[in-house]
């Protein structure tokens, strides 16, 4: 049976922003008795999906190609930016920044993005949700990294890229004006104590791995955002 998870301190059901897609490959989904064996699936209250998307966690490709993104962090209000760029070990020519959204693959600088060298600059005031990685002439992949573009009042600071145990990891709610919120923090569907401007991990284990949110009666909720750890 599918639940919401009820927080009686805040005085409402907490539920998690819908899951944007991830990876490259999306699971069908016929039913909330499939989706519950996923992580991060979410149902509705007559038992329902909600959403179309799933959020697959995937072990490094240990490909020489890798994604890095500037400024490191998941989602953005529309008016902002974002850098994307491949690094290939092998120092091989022509890694190409792709994206995923639905069915449809694009490479960067013919429908979405500005190609600057091996970087792809996602514009402003454009909607490039998706997910991201790069690829060689040979087909060698990065892992992906999902980035979320908000139209709402809140966002989650969360790190694109995957941080190492023993690292600290500061989480923060932003609202448009870019001020830090005071909002309740969840961490695969469990309150992270009182509200607060920040969470922080001080020292990041492997169990940190999942999804977070926050939410405040202000702005609303953000969307989730995965913590990789490595």
């Amino acid at each position: 049976m599918c639940r919401f998870t009820a927080v009686s301190s805040l005085g409402y059901t907490a539920l998690p922003p819908p899951v944007p897609e991830y990876t490259p490959t999306s699971l069908p989904l016929s039913g909330c008795s499939e989706m519950i064996s996923v992580r991060g699936a979410q149902c509705n209250s007559s038992g329902n999906e909600q959403g179309v998307s799933v959020l697959l966690l995937s072990a490094p490709t240990g490909s020489g190609v890798s994604l890095s993104v500037s400024p490191d962090l998941q989602q953005f209000f529309r008016d902002q930016s974002v850098k994307l760029t491949c690094e290939d070990q092998a120092g091989s020519d022509g890694s190409m920044v792709k994206k995923k959204v639905g069915s449809q693959v694009e490479s960067c600088g013919a429908v979405f993005g500005r190609l600057s060298s091996s970087s792809c600059l996602l514009n402003e005031y454009k909607q490039f949700s998706g997910s991201y990685w790069c690829e060689t002439r040979t087909g060698d992949r990065s892992d992906p990294v999902n980035i979320t573009v908000s139209d709402e009042g809140l966002i989650l600071h969360i790190p694109a890229l995957p941080v190492t145990t023993g690292s600290q990891v500061s989480l923060s709610c932003k609202n448009r004006n870019q001020d830090n919120a005071a909002a309740y923090f969840f961490f695969n569907g469990r309150l992270l104590g009182s509200r607060k401007h920040k969470h922080i991990i001080h020292e990041v284990q492997q169990s940190a791995e999942g999804f977070y949110w926050c939410s405040t009666d202000e702005f609303g909720s953000s969307p989730q955002g995965l913590l990789r750890v490595r």
